[in-house]
């Protein structure tokens, strides 16, 4: 009989402290029987054991060792962005030296080079008598666009009228340059009245100092038939360059020319290539007209 059925037992109602007893002891065998060997123990928290303290050295070794890694590789990663944004300024840097290097030849080139000069002539002509003689009044526009250290100088200019058509026959006028003028506007008397300037001579071109000289040309003994006339405005230039040459076209009605030699000998008389009731005709389209044609 075991010690638990002996404990329900009459003898157990008369032994029962013993009975206790040795169910008790076999409790306690049964609990020894079940706990793991001193082998398989766990470290307990505060237990200091040989084999706990190894583990312990282990992990920390690992950590540091994982730290240092994670250090070195940190650092590594930083000497490499380094290095690559020094190779990158450096390269940024000679790029600019070149374009800078370049926008200095191209502005030196563009310095050194001879300027180009323009020559526009205006919407409107100037015609007059000056006794016996035929006065032809314009003022073009002389410039360059490009700046440059050298400057042009004109030298002379020149004006041919060209009869052509049913005229063409007719004696050709010669001109030649008389003087340079300005037209000034008089408040006091409402008009604008013509001033000279100066002699023929050259004058300098330059991108800062375009130029709208009036010339005034001259032909002696001669008088305008009616008809069409084709003309040019040559400027002279200096260092044997050929000469800039801008063509037109004139076309002087029976009207124009009998106001021209029985009008007053001061009048002056114009003509212009804008008007839009000329424009639209093909005959006179781009031709300077008599505004009162």
């Amino acid at each position: 009989m075991s010690s638990a059925t002996c404990c329900f037992s009459d003898r157990a109602s008369k032994h029962g402290h013993a009975c206790w007893g040795a169910q008790a002891w076999h409790f306690a065998a049964e609990l020894a029987a079940r706990l793991p060997s001193p082998n398989e123990w766990a470290p307990w928290p505060g237990v200091h054991s040989a084999g706990h303290m190894e583990q312990r050295s282990g992990l920390r070794t690992a950590i540091l060792g994982q730290d240092k890694s994670m250090v070195d590789s940190s650092e590594e990663a930083t000497t490499s962005r380094r290095r690559r944004f020094d190779a990158v300024h450096k390269w940024a840097a000679t790029a600019a030296g070149v374009v800078a290097l370049a926008l200095s030849l191209y502005n030196f080139a563009e310095l050194q080079r001879k300027p180009t000069i323009d020559v526009t002539l205006p919407h409107l002509l100037r015609i007059g008598l000056a006794g016996k003689d035929i006065k032809f009044q314009v003022q073009p526009t002389v410039a360059t666009r490009f700046k440059t250290q050298d400057v042009e100088v004109i030298r002379d200019g020149r004006l041919q009228l060209t009869p052509t058509g049913s005229i063409s026959s007719s004696r050709r006028p010669v001109f030649y340059w008389s003087e340079t003028g300005t037209y000034v506007y008089d408040f006091a008397s409402d008009s604008i009245n013509y001033r000279w300037v100066g002699d023929p001579a050259p004058f300098i071109v330059s991108q800062d100092k375009p130029q709208q000289p009036t010339f005034v040309f001259k032909a002696n003994n001669w008088s305008f038939q009616p008809g069409r006339y084709e003309g040019s405005l040559q400027l002279s230039r200096s260092e044997n360059h050929n000469p800039l040459t801008k063509k037109f076209c004139l076309i002087i009605s029976k009207n124009a020319a009998n106001e021209i030699r029985s009008g007053d000998p001061r009048a002056i008389y114009f003509f212009r290539n804008d008007l839009p009731k000329f424009t639209s005709s093909n005959k006179s389209s781009g031709c300077y007209v008599r505004e009162t044609d």
